[in-house]
Order: structure tokens, then sequence, then C-alpha cells
């Protein structure tokens, strides 16, 4: 198995995106899970990619909130190829939960996503009182957690396979994302 860092050993992919893919990893130092986003080769070569791959792992190390994943370090391997260590998250993504509801002919309650969207709202509001935007929020972002918080839901934002979710805002400069 791969190891990154001398320290992170690779187990199993959980997803993939269109410029990044996401592991499971041993953090041999630590004796944890962690989740490893790992830029593709490909976009590894491209500047601009880079600086929104930068981008997003300075906004991250910026926030600290239940509702967001948290950032536990970045580095790059032997080939150039830049990434991400966060938390592990266990559970599935909303778009999942849809799906397998919708299979079943069921859909979310009225009271079960009031809690959820209420959750979003908490860590966009954490988000922007430090200046950072979400530039993609969609349920295969968000996170259903195996646990849950005196019976409601937790969720948490979740990095996708694309360099540049999270932001920072650049004053003075208009945008068509809030």
């Amino acid at each position: 198995m791969t190891v990154l860092g001398n320290r992170f050993r690779l187990l199993h992919r959980l997803g993939a995106g269109g410029m990044a893919e996401v592991y499971c990893a041993r953090d041999r130092r630590l004796g944890r899970e962690v989740a490893i986003k790992l830029l593709n080769a490909a976009c590894s070569r491209d500047p601009g990619i880079i600086e929104r791959f930068r981008q997003e792992s300075s906004a991250l190390a910026r926030l600290s909130h239940p509702n967001i994943v948290t950032l536990l370090d970045t580095g790059e391997t032997d080939d150039g190829r830049f990434y991400l260590v966060m938390e592990r998250l266990r559970g599935e993504a909303l778009s999942e939960l849809f799906r397998r509801l919708r299979g079943r002919g069921e859909v979310v309650s009225w009271r079960r996503l009031v809690g959820m969207v209420r959750q979003v709202c908490m860590a966009l509001q954490a988000a922007h009182s430090q200046q950072i935007v979400h530039r993609d929020i969609k349920p295969s972002n968000l996170f259903r957690l195996e646990h849950s918080l005196e019976g409601e839901d937790m969720i948490k934002f979740s990095t996708s396979g694309s360099p540049s979710s999270w932001r920072a805002r650049t004053p003075g400069r208009k945008s068509r994302f809030t």
C-alpha cells in the first residue's frame, strides 16, 4: 500500500470527483483512520488548479465548526500530487440518502429536513463570518454521520472532488454566489 508523507498509509478509495480522489488512510503516527483528498496527476500539473487547491486548504484550516469537516494536514507526494488530510467521516452523503429513500418510494420528512438545513445554515454562517464561501453546495457535498445528535441527523460539509469548494472571499469582488 502507498504511504504519503511517511505517515499516511492509503487503505482504500472512498470516492472520486473530476479532479481528485478521496481515500481512507491510516495515520501511522496517531493510529487512527483519516480521509485523504488526493489531487489527480493531470490536475497537479495545472498551476490554476493547484492554486485553487491551496486556497481550499487555507480556507478549511481557518474553519472550526461541528458541521464542517476538519482539516488535519496537507502535503505533496514525491511525484508532485497535492493532498489534504481530513477527519474520516462515517455515514453517507445526503445524495445517497435521498436516492435510497426514493428507491423505496419514501422522502425525508419535513421535520427531519428542517434539522438538516438548520445545520447547513449554521456551518455557512460560521464560514461567512470568516469571509469564506462554499461554492458547491449540493447533497453530494453534505454528509450525514452514522451517529446522531439527540435523535437528530448530524450533517457535515465534506470536501468534494473539486479543489475549489471552500474559498476566501475576495474583498470588492462581486460574486454570483452567496
